[in-house]
């Protein structure tokens, strides 16, 4: 399979398991993006990054002591402008 393809499938798994991921779990960025292109909004991982470091514009994030960031789907999903199903 090639690279559009791949992406494709992988869009199509999330969309698949989205509605049920519960809104209190946490994500690291390379989900965040997938979840967020399921939800109809294309950030890439490095666009996330930007947006924590430089604006409010971007959805709510957590970062842990050790530096490590997580999106809670909930949040993802108000971002996008969708409830959960």
């Amino acid at each position: 399979m090639n690279n559009v393809a791949n992406s494709l499938v992988a869009l199509a798994e999330v969309r698949g398991v989205l509605p049920n991921l519960p809104d209190d779990m946490p994500v690291p960025p390379d989900h965040a993006s997938q979840i967020l292109a399921a939800l109809g909004r294309q950030y890439s991982p490095l666009t996330l990054r930007k947006l924590r470091s430089i604006s409010t514009a971007g959805p709510r994030f957590q970062k842990a002591p050790n530096g490590r960031v997580t999106y809670l789907v909930g949040d993802l999903r108000r971002f996008a402008g969708v409830s959960a199903a």
